[in-house]
């Protein structure tokens, strides 16, 4: 994405850069600056632009005569620089290659995290679910054994006053998993988060804020009180 001042193509210094080539100059000029711009971001250089960006550029007849008008000491746009030219305050507008990469780490981060999630979710479906059953005719039979809830509110008890097609048990098993993935100790809005995105991936109904917020409540507190998932007993044994 490139940040550009709307008013940019009628900018006294596109004009007085324009005023330097003649026919069509202004236009020269913005095509030019505009398309540094996007060489610049697509390639991280922080506004550097190689010479052979300039001497390659296929939107302006002579683009070297126009990198001069844009270096021009009352426009200054850009700078010449050894090898190449330098947008000018570059980074008031954009990011630095630095702010971008890591941004984009951290985007990839959260999507591996969302896809081990999908995955979690695949896993839990697949636990209560026998070869001829469908996810619905799965949650219908899902039991409520999966967690020894010791709160105010039950698996029986949340059924009973919420109607719903993802069981309580089903949430809690989930919650489980997503706190194991997540390790110890677990923030109960991560626990939420993941538990969404295995119900997406098992395609079962949006839970209930109410419904959600108790089983990671009634897991987390399980968990703390010692309680493991099947895996992790396995784990620890081995």
């Amino acid at each position: 994405m490139l940040y550009v001042d709307d008013k940019f193509p009628r900018h006294p210094k596109i004009f007085k850069a324009g005023s330097m080539l003649g026919l069509n100059g202004p236009a020269q000029a913005v095509a030019l600056y505009l398309d540094g711009l996007s060489y610049a971001r697509e390639h991280l250089t922080d506004g550097y632009l190689p010479e052979e960006f300039v001497r390659s550029s296929a939107l302006v007849s002579k683009p070297y005569l126009v990198a001069k008008a844009l270096c021009n000491r009352g426009v200054r746009l850009w700078h010449r620089v050894p090898g190449g030219y330098q947008i000018h305050d570059y980074h008031d507008w954009n990011r630095t290659a630095n702010e971008i990469k890591e941004k984009r780490a951290a985007e990839r981060l959260k999507k591996q995290r969302q896809r081990g999630a999908i995955s979690l979710g695949a896993r839990a479906l697949s636990r209560d679910m026998s070869p001829g059953d469908n996810s619905r005719t799965s949650r219908a039979r899902a039991s409520t054994n999966h967690v020894p809830l010791r709160r105010k509110i039950t698996a029986a008890d949340a059924a009973a006053r919420v109607q719903i097609s993802t069981s309580f048990a089903q949430l809690c098993m989930l919650a489980h998993y997503a706190a194991e993935g997540l390790g110890d100790p677990a923030e109960p809005g991560q626990v939420a988060e993941e538990v969404k995105w295995a119900c997406a991936a098992a395609h079962f109904e949006y839970p209930r804020p109410d419904e959600l917020t108790a089983a990671v409540d009634a897991v987390l507190t399980a968990r703390a009180k010692g309680y493991r998932t099947p895996r992790e007993h396995k784990a620890a044994a081995s």
